[in-house]
């Protein structure tokens, strides 16, 4: 992506796609702490967002896109300072495809994630991402 002339690439940890053009990428983010590092990847996503769907923002900031069609961006998250369940990161756990946390949660997180589809146990990623593809 381009802002003006300069040339931005996404914060990623890991991507996940199949040599097929037609196949969507898969950006992964993997975070220990939710703390500023949850909030660059949610401005990546947001950014690409804006960049491909809203010409009247993409013209004000000089944003320029022509990659891949289908782009999802994930979180995976150890949750190590136990910040995901504020209400601040549930609405920035808004702007992903899929969050993942990896620590083992108690009966209150569970019935939270329960209610929230967008975040799961990193259990689940497997079967995510071979449906994905």
């Amino acid at each position: 992506m381009y802002v003006g002339n300069e040339k931005l690439k996404p914060d990623m940890d890991l991507l996940a796609f199949l040599e097929n053009a037609e196949q969507p990428l898969l950006i992964m983010s993997l975070k220990t702490s939710l703390r500023e590092r949850a909030g660059q990847t949610m401005r990546w996503k947001l950014l690409l967002d804006v960049a491909r769907e809203c010409p009247t923002l993409r013209e004000k900031y000089g944003l320029n896109y022509h990659g891949h069609g289908r782009i999802f961006f994930v979180l995976l998250t150890t949750n190590f300072y136990k910040e995901m369940f504020t209400s601040q990161q549930m609405a920035n756990f808004r702007f992903f495809d899929s969050v993942y946390v990896a620590r083992m949660l108690n009966k209150k997180e569970l019935s939270i994630l329960k209610e929230k589809s967008f975040v799961k146990r990193l259990s689940k990623i497997i079967d995510d991402i071979n449906a994905f593809f």
